[in-house]
């Protein structure tokens, strides 16, 4: 073998062995889930986002939280944000407060946030008497687009009216409105709105001439007639049908109760229509 040929053998080998190194052939594995506790029986103000271990790309996020048996008031929401700058987070879910008590004797929630997000974040907007404990949950074997409806318990796929409520109320004598309460704050932890999804009346004799209007309505003050917002109303008369259902979804301010009224505009007789409501509160 001349020198040119073994000179060539040399680099030929070089090459391969650069080609073939371990540094050049390593494997690098991506996780595809994680689960960590970011809070054990906290009460500060306060955002929190996993750390980069834990931040993976996931296609879907979930937040575990649970509140403590005195927590009086309590706002949390799911946020994201391009680059970590907390000037830049902006809210990916819903307010969620106090979750109602589960059939297991808990107080837990569950925010599903869908969407691949670089930093993902707790928020703790608003935590008074009691402790919280939050989980951080996330996959990348899954991308959800849209993240999950809520009811008062938490996520899940409808908003549920998991609650119910009805009151009756007689139309006055002479024009004019009355109100009686159907969901009061203390129902909602004074901090929720309420979502009616359905409406069904009743009456105990038919309107027999004339007009008067059954309104579900929201606002403050223990019938409602402060900052009154009307959710739902129509107008009643002879030809109303003594039977009457309506499903739609209507929204009330946050914090407010929600009342029946009643108003005769015309009637010349006082039927006392049943009004049931199906309701969720988050």
């Amino acid at each position: 073998m001349n020198r040119w040929t073994m000179g060539f053998a040399i680099l030929t080998l070089v090459a391969l062995g650069v080609l073939f190194s371990p540094d050049q052939t390593k494997v690098y594995a991506q996780r595809q889930t994680t689960e960590v506790q970011l809070a054990n029986n906290a009460s500060s103000i306060t955002r929190y986002v996993p750390s980069a271990n834990d931040r993976i790309g996931a296609g879907v996020s979930y937040w575990h939280y649970c509140v403590g048996g005195g927590m009086l008031s309590f706002q949390a929401v799911a946020e994201e944000s391009p680059d970590g700058v907390a000037s830049h987070y902006t809210a990916i879910s819903s307010v969620y407060g106090i979750p109602a008590v589960q059939p297991n004797g808990n107080t837990c929630a569950v925010i599903q946030a869908g969407g691949s997000y670089p930093y993902p974040a707790f928020n703790v907007l608003q935590a008074v008497g009691g402790t919280y404990s939050v989980w951080y949950g996330g996959t990348t074997q899954a991308v959800s687009t849209f993240p999950s409806a809520t009811n008062s318990g938490g996520a899940t796929t409808l908003v549920v009216a998991d609650n119910s409520s009805q009151a009756s109320l007689q139309f006055p004598a002479a024009p004019g409105t009355v109100y009686v309460q159907l969901v009061t704050t203390s129902l909602t932890g004074g901090s929720k709105s309420v979502y009616v999804t359905d409406v069904t009346e009743s009456f105990n004799i038919a309107p027999t001439g004339g007009t008067g209007i059954i309104a579900i309505v929201g606002g403050t003050g223990t019938t409602c007639q402060t900052n009154l917002v009307t959710l739902w109303s129509h107008t009643v008369s002879a030809q109303s049908p003594q039977l009457f259902s309506f499903t739609g979804l209507r929204k009330s301010p946050q914090g407010d109760n929600v009342c029946l009224a009643v108003t005769d505009t015309s009637l010349t007789n006082q039927p006392t229509p049943l009004v049931s409501i199906g309701f969720a509160n988050f």
